[in-house]
This record gives C-alpha cells, structure tokens and sequence, in this order.
C-alpha cells in the first residue's frame, strides 16, 4: 500500500503543531474547510489519543478520520 504523501500544513495538524501560522496547504483545502478540518480533528484525535497508547495505533486513527473525510468531501462535491 502506498502512503499518500499528507500536505504540510496537514501534517502539522496531525501531530497537533501550531496551525495558526498560515502554512499554505497544498492539498487545495479552503481557508473555512481547513478551520472545520482543525476543530473536528483535534476533537476526535484528543477523545481516541485517551484511548491509544503507540504512535501506530494513532497514525491509524488519524488515518481513518482521513478516509472518512475523504468519502465526506467526494458526497458533497
């Protein structure tokens, strides 16, 4: 499988850095999209990091939210 490569700004969520400093994303996110992207991944990452303890179980974890947002974004568009 092959690991699709996650924009900067993306990442930076990911592992919960400073997503003030406008880093620009290129994986073509709007500026409101990336905020509603921010709250509702620091949300769900922090409830499932309560619940995970190795960094696989969360990168796995952040995967998911990936694929379901993912299938979100090709519903609506």
């Amino acid at each position: 499988m092959s690991r699709i490569n996650v924009c900067q700004a993306c990442d930076n969520i990911k592992y919960g850095l400073n997503t003030r400093i406008y880093i620009p994303h290129t994986c073509g996110k709007s500026l409101n999209d990336i905020y509603m992207y921010i709250e509702k991944c620091n949300d769900e990452l922090r409830e499932r990091m309560k619940r995970v303890n190795s960094p696989q179980e969360i990168q796995k974890e952040f995967d998911r939210l990936n694929m379901q947002q993912s299938e979100e974004e090709q519903k609506n568009g």
